[in-house]
């Protein structure tokens, strides 16, 4: 046996296979192919290795069959899917990153069977999906319902929709859906509670809040504006709402509301990225070139403000105070502490208060009028947020309505002290006097006010308003107002006499014309600027027509058409390089190209270029080989001249959030709030991408539109007192009544707090009023002493 295997065997007593054993290799290895008597054959690994060394290996063109995804640039071979969509920590340790010079096939194959490339196909064809806005065949199966099972849901959506942009509490959706079935519009059964609501507006607000990102990714450039303000719910808000401009179309889009962590400029800043990330946003920033606010030094101030830190990221965001809240201080500063000023508030604001507070006073006043045949208003409030327009609102009530306020104001005085007040400072000739001169003096002031709340405003329309309105301001004078010159000739206003002294009508409009022109310029200094002042070629209203001066001056106004706005374009060029490569504007062509479009302009529009929107340029000329002067263009419109959009949103957010849902958390204020500004009007909402996006949303059960609970009933008998009775239970998921319950831990909690949801809270209310009745007192009796002396 021992030979049958190749071991020779000795007769040499015991020792033979003893002497064997020692000198062999353990254990015993069987080898294929070894035959007894003959020694194996091996092969030499020195050959191998050899030929290995000396055997050139190349990529084969077959490899990358099937393999869209494996390039090879002559030297290397690299994935592209791993390149694109590899995990970033992943990325170094990555040969088919990096690049690989391994040409072999079963390298190939493993790499395509490794988890990290599995993790990049994924994502590859899920960006796919998303870039062609796919559908699986699921979502494709749920969306295509049947017409009826739409239409109902239409319905619903139609009166979330309608109940948020009036201002109605969620709770109205129950029964407004039942009104639609008495009126015979059947749409089920189900999804008839507040709960149901609520997921319907998020939908809503979801497809409103992507056609805003949308438009900003869509933009070359944008501008944010920001300002803050106390609710009822004394939490401080801010309000973000981005400006944009894409080819010619200026664009304001409420962004999102939010409580900051304090109103000191690191936590703005803070607050302002965490909401730009949280709308998709963040990838985007390098298109800011415009934040606008209020002016507080929290914004833009020069060591510590929220526009300085944004400076250190984004080096060429221009901080703009806005020009409407200018305006306003720079009235102010032109009249404050005048004596005259303070009489004519005190009595504005006396008189509103007075009426305002007291059921009977207003009751008395209505039937004053109604003897008197005068179609009159109640007093206006003169401060509040202290625009202009409400100061014009205020005096022109007090002369709509100036016989009613004598007669009941004189009738009331010999029991009422406060109306005996204002009853003498309205027949005081001097403070009549002064606020017939005041109205006369800010209605430029007031048209240029609601001139520069237009939302579609430029900085270069604006700097041509502001000039124009201090020219008609200066022009004004005091005899050209007959009804002043009345008043001061025969002593009386709308047949009532007036008493005391006149002021000189003259020197006091003078002085007062002059004090606020004054303002204003120093208000507006920074418009000269060689930044602001380069944006005015925004403006078609500053472009040079062919004849200015055409004939007084030969050949200037052509040498005017050919200078005008080339400085321009290079101060904003150097300003904005980086902002303006970044978006692929070649800055070198600028100049050129600004040329040529002036030239387009004048021939295609000839003398009627002014009236032609920026709009109609862009679709004219976009293809005559000027889109880099148009793209500047759009920066410059991009810019926001005012922050007054952020003032309405406090308007908007005082009639969504009141005292009885002061307890809305922030995203659903932001949902209502989006809905309310930006979602189109009752007449003109689709609610089919809202239905679609609710249909294929995940986490929510879904039930069939016909579905009816079936009601679980319970019988049991009980013997009580030897009285055997029935009881019947019904089990409903739905609540009796809804509207009454509240969920706890939903979003909208109503509470029990009695809080003012007007402007200001009660005790400054009442602090504005007791203040308002001591200046009464003392304006009286100066009057008095006035009146004594002469």
């Amino acid at each position: 046996m021992m030979k049958m295997w190749g071991i020779a065997t000795s007769n040499q007593g015991g020792r033979g296979l003893a002497s064997f054993v020692g000198t062999i290799y353990w254990p015993i290895k069987f080898e294929v192919g070894a035959k007894p008597g003959k020694a194996l054959k091996r092969k030499n690994e020195s050959d191998k290795s050899k030929y290995e060394k000396n055997r050139k290996r190349e990529f084969k063109d077959t490899w990358q069959e099937g393999r869209i995804w494996l390039k090879f640039d002559g030297e290397k071979m690299t994935c592209d899917l791993c390149t694109k969509f590899g995990a970033g920590e992943l990325r170094s340790s990555q040969t088919f990153i990096k690049g690989s010079t391994n040409f072999r096939y079963s390298g190939i194959v493993d790499h395509e069977n490794c988890t990290y490339h599995r993790r990049a196909v994924v994502h590859y064809y899920a960006e796919e999906e998303k870039r062609e806005n796919k559908q699986s065949i699921a979502q494709k199966t749920v969306i295509s319902l049947n017409q009826a099972v739409r239409q109902s849901l239409m319905f619903k959506f139609r009166n979330i929709h309608a109940l948020i942009k009036n201002n109605r509490p969620i709770s109205d959706f129950t029964w407004i859906n039942k009104l639609d079935e008495q009126k015979g519009l059947e749409h089920g059964t189900t999804y008839n509670n507040r709960w149901a609501a609520t997921a319907f507006l998020e939908c809503i607000a979801e497809t409103v809040r992507s056609e805003v990102t949308e438009n900003v990714r869509g933009s070359k450039f944008f501008s944010l504006t920001m300002d803050g303000s106390t609710d009822c719910g004394t939490i401080e808000q801010e309000t973000l709402f981005i400006r944009c401009c894409s080819e010619g179309k200026i664009m304001l889009k409420f962004l999102c509301i939010g409580e900051p962590r304090s109103t000191c400029a690191q936590d703005l800043l803070t607050f302002v990225k965490k909401k730009i990330q949280e709308n998709d946003l963040g990838d985007h920033m390098h298109k800011l070139v415009g934040f606008g606010c209020d002016g507080a030094s929290n914004m833009l101030g020069c060591h510590n403000g929220l526009v300085t830190l944004l400076r250190q990221e984004y080096s060429e965001i221009l901080g703009i105070h806005c020009l409407a809240h200018r305006l306003e201080l720079a009235y102010k500063d032109a009249l404050k502490g005048d004596r005259l000023y303070v009489q004519l508030s005190t009595l504005l604001l006396g008189l509103y208060y007075f009426y305002k507070n007291s059921a009977k006073q207003r009751k008395n006043l209505r039937e004053c009028m109604e003897v008197l045949n005068l179609k009159g208003t109640l007093p206006h409030r003169v401060n509040g947020s202290r625009w202009l327009p409400h100061m014009q609102r205020a005096l022109d009530s007090l002369f709509r309505s100036y016989p009613a306020f004598v007669s009941h104001l004189q009738d009331a005085s010999h029991t009422n002290p406060k109306a005996n007040g204002l009853a003498r400072l309205l027949v005081s000739s001097s403070i009549i006097t002064f606020a017939v001169l005041l109205q006369g003096i800010i209605s430029p002031l007031v048209r240029l006010s609601l001139t520069l709340q237009r939302p579609d405003l430029t900085i270069g329309d604006a700097k041509i308003a502001i000039a124009a309105s201090k020219d008609v301001l200066s022009q004004y004078t005091a005899n050209s107002n007959e009804k002043l010159k009345e008043i001061v000739e025969k002593k009386e206003c709308l047949g009532w006499k007036l008493k005391g002294n006149v002021f000189d009508v003259d020197t006091t409009s003078e002085t007062i014309k002059r004090r606020i022109v004054m303002k204003i310029d120093e208000r507006y200094q920074d418009l000269q600027d060689n930044i602001l002042d380069a944006t005015t070629i925004g403006s078609l209203k500053n472009w040079p027509t062919e004849n200015t001066e055409g004939t007084k001056k030969g050949n200037t106004a052509q040498l005017n058409i050919e200078d005008y706005g080339v400085h321009h374009v290079k101060v904003l060029s150097d300003r904005f390089g980086k902002t303006l490569c970044e978006a692929h504007v070649d800055k070198e062509k600028l100049v050129e190209e600004w040329q040529m479009l002036k030239c387009l302009v004048y021939q295609r529009f000839k003398r009627n270029f002014r009236s032609s929107s920026w709009e109609d340029i862009h679709a004219a000329f976009k293809d005559d080989g000027i889109t880099n002067i148009l793209n500047l263009l759009d920066l410059v419109h991009s810019l926001p001249p005012t922050s007054v959009l952020n003032e309405s949103g406090f308007n908007q957010l005082k009639l969504i959030k009141t005292d009885r849902r002061h307890s809305l958390n922030e995203q659903h204020l932001n949902d209502l709030m989006l809905i309310k500004l930006q979602s189109p009007p009752v007449s003109e909402f689709d609610p089919n991408p809202a239905i679609d996006r609710w249909l294929i949303s995940p986490g929510r059960s879904k039930r069939r539109f016909d579905y009816k609970r079936a009601k679980k009933i319970t019988t049991c008998t009980s013997n009580v007192n030897d009285v055997e009775m029935d009881c019947t239970f019904t089990s409903d998921n739905e609540c009796a009544d809804e509207s009454d319950i509240e969920k706890e831990g939903e979003r909208v909690v109503l509470g029990d707090e009695d809080r003012n949801s007007d402007e200001e809270s009660d005790e400054e209310c009442e602090q504005e009023l007791y203040e308002n009745e001591r200046m009464i007192e003392e304006v009286v009796r100066e009057m008095e002493m006035e009146m004594e002396m002469c």
